[in-house]
């Protein structure tokens, strides 16, 4: 039903109804949970990809592996356009960390230490895959999701296999109390790449419907730079903090640059 719901949404701002995906980074993996606290691994894991493109893809017949086990979506799995599925062990919010989720996978089982998630599409073509460890840069974490943190650059799928660009998930919970984004972005205010740690500036909301959105941070000047989903430059201005300020973009997901922070922006 939630996917239903975005699915219909979407619909009415106008984004295409096309089905299928045949290209490498269509579906990209943005969040795992490969070490829950709350249950036990075999209950709790669980994995979120996002739809990068503006057309819905039905994962269906498409197959999801790790390094030993490989197993095909059976039923229909929509990812509306720009959107989010999760994709869960255990199909049972009652054991599995009260979870809420998309398509129950089974038996397949995430390595604590190390391991590979790939995304194939109904012939066989990877369209996504990360392999993740601590020796690769991922964070190495208990009871927290391990969260993709860079939205609009070129080449996502090739950025998040990159454990650089992966942070460990400190701020929202799920369920029963485990740190997680299941199907949603990353925390709204805080999903900011420190790059410097003496000023921090927050996008105040970063999901909007009106185009009107604020930089709150310390007082003055900042250079102001938005990406679009392909990495193209829509708006670069030198701002004022603190002032509430009106864009004219269409809808999307955006990356904005303040200085060396960089947080996500969502307009619908």
């Amino acid at each position: 039903m939630k996917n239903l719901f975005i699915y219909t949404g979407l619909l009415f701002l106008g984004f295409s109804l096309n089905l299928s995906a045949q290209n490498v980074g269509d579906i990209i993996i943005t969040e795992i949970m490969y070490n829950p606290d709350t249950v036990t691994d075999t209950k709790g894991e669980w994995f979120e990809v996002f739809n990068t493109t503006q057309s819905s893809i039905d994962m269906k017949n498409w197959t999801i592996s790790d390094l030993v086990t490989s197993k095909k979506i059976l039923t229909t799995l929509i990812v509306p356009p720009l959107g989010f599925a999760v994709l869960a062990r255990t199909g049972d919010t009652l054991t599995n960390g009260g979870l809420q989720f998309d398509y129950a996978y089974g038996t397949i089982n995430f390595n604590n230490g190390g391991d590979k998630i790939t995304v194939l599409d109904s012939m066989d073509n990877v369209i996504d895959q990360v392999e993740y460890s601590s020796a690769l840069g991922f964070p190495s974490v208990s009871g927290a999701s391990i969260v993709f943190n860079i939205s609009g650059l070129v080449l996502l799928h090739q950025e998040n296999n990159d454990g650089s660009n992966w942070i460990k998930e400190t701020i929202d919970t799920y369920g029963l109390g485990d740190f997680g984004t299941p199907g949603y972005s990353n925390n709204p205010i805080l999903d900011i790449v420190k790059l410097n740690e003496s000023t921090r500036f927050e996008l105040l909301p970063n999901f909007i419907t009106d185009n009107k959105f604020s930089i709150k941070g310390a007082d003055g000047w900042v250079k102001t730079v938005i990406y679009d989903l392909l990495g193209n430059e829509v708006y670069n201005q030198v701002m004022n903090t603190n002032i509430d300020y009106n864009l004219s973009l269409p809808s999307g997901i955006y990356t904005v640059r303040v200085d060396n922070q960089v947080s996500k922006l969502i307009i619908r």
